[in-house]
């Protein structure tokens, strides 16, 4: 692998019997940090950085892993990638759930 080059993310088989049901990526409902480094463009060590600080919202954990809830994570990137305290203040506006 060069560097600089994101690797292809395959989509994730669900499902138990023979036929299988691919889930894209777009479409699935949490996303690992190596996925959403991908998907944003973001360096995985930067994102590390930002979740260390507590800048990424949405962060969830299965076990030790760590996960990002992708709907959380699209709504804070459409405010702008806000820092902790902005986006805690934005996630207590009125006229939000």
């Amino acid at each position: 692998m060069q560097i600089g080059t994101v690797p292809a993310l395959p989509a994730v088989t669900v499902g138990t019997d023979g036929a299988s049901l691919a889930v894209p990526l777009s479409e699935r409902l949490t996303w690992s940090a190596a996925e959403l480094s991908a998907l944003t463009g973001i360096s995985l060590r930067q994102l590390r950085r930002l979740d260390a600080d507590r800048h990424i919202p949405g962060r969830l954990m299965c076990g030790r892993r760590v996960l990002y809830a992708a709907e959380t994570v699209r709504e804070w990137i459409r405010e702008g990638m806000p820092d902790h305290d902005q986006c805690t203040a934005l996630q207590r506006r009125p006229g939000k759930r």
